[in-house]
């Protein structure tokens, strides 16, 4: 069963049978252990509300496509930045994205979306740029987005680590500029 599966029943874990792992060479700061947590329910039941909460504000209004497009961008990037997309990675961001739509999307989305998938430089810069387009009260779904689809395949690469790494570098910048 996949996570985005799960969500739909209020359960957002990676699967029982599917232990996480993390390359040797991966020193994960303690900040970022949250990324190997299996099972917390208030977090789960808090992303849940959030999604649907975001999606239903931003449905009908200019923001809500860059918030979907971008979301698949990021997704994609993050699926690919370790050099492969395997299966349960693309799984994850086609039911994530049901998910967050929870309805049929017009064409121009699909148009969009396979623009994405045949992107030959879909790296962390090009995601980037699909989420400034975003409306910032989307960033923290983004972030779910991205440690999901780390966890998606049960194996946290270490270039899977560095993306988020410079996510986190990049939503630092964007506090600040909006600070000053």
């Amino acid at each position: 069963m996949s996570i985005w599966k799960a969500l739909e029943n209020a359960v957002l874990i990676t699967p029982s049978h599917q232990k996480l792992s993390v390359s040797e060479n991966v020193s994960l700061k303690e900040n970022e252990l949250f990324l190997l947590k299996e099972d917390d329910l208030a977090a789960r039941n808090y992303m849940r509300d959030l999604i649907k909460k975001t999606s239903e504000n931003l449905y009908n209004t200019e923001h809500y496509e860059p918030y979907i497009i971008g979301l698949f961008a990021v997704g994609m990037a993050v699926a690919r930045c370790d050099g492969r997309i395997v299966e349960e990675e693309k799984v994850e961001i086609k039911e994530f994205i049901d998910f967050v739509t929870n309805s049929e999307l017009p064409q121009r989305y699909h148009d969009k979306i396979d623009a994405i998938k045949n992107m030959v430089f879909l790296n962390f810069n090009t995601a980037m740029s699909f989420v400034g387009q975003m409306h910032v009260d989307t960033w923290e779904v983004v972030d779910h987005l991205i440690t999901l689809t780390i966890k998606a395949d049960g194996i946290i690469a270490t270039q899977e680590v560095e993306f988020y790494r410079k996510w986190k570098a990049w939503l630092a910048s964007k506090s600040y500029d909006r600070a000053i």
